[in-house]
């Protein structure tokens, strides 16, 4: 019986086509990981505040050793004493609650430029008017 062209065997792969097989869909993942991740962006921080609370700035440290472990704050308060406070927010969601948790650390900075005291505030916001999502039973 005469199989013709369709019963022909392929030969063993060269390199080269062994390269297309696994070469191609490896740089297609690459590819895709390099777009997503210019996307996306790079991967979020931990929370300044909830670095704050673990100890990232302590009393004593300079400004400059604050603004290289936490970054920039949201906003810098001056104090009458010729000294300054940096604060930070970060937003949260409140398990036990279920509502988002707003969070602000407050470090206080003494004239000389060094932390003379660290403090946090913790709210819950107002709901929004019209939003059914947060309206009690």
């Amino acid at each position: 019986m005469d199989k013709g062209k369709a019963g022909k065997r392929l030969g063993k792969p060269t390199p080269l086509e062994y390269g297309f097989l696994f070469g191609g869909p490896a740089l297609f993942l690459l590819i895709a990981w390099a777009l997503a991740s210019s996307f996306i962006g790079p991967p979020p921080r931990e929370a300044t505040v909830k670095q704050i609370r673990q100890g990232a700035v302590k009393v004593g440290m300079s400004e400059a050793d604050v603004l290289a472990k936490v970054g920039k704050p949201k906003g810098i308060i001056p104090k009458d004493d010729g000294g300054f406070t940096y604060r930070y927010q970060s937003s949260a969601w409140d398990p036990d609650r279920k509502s988002p948790l707003e969070e602000d650390a407050y470090v206080e900075f003494s004239d000389s430029g060094s932390v003379s005291g660290i403090s946090f505030d913790s709210r819950v916001p107002d709901p929004v008017p019209g939003d059914k999502s947060s309206a009690k039973p």
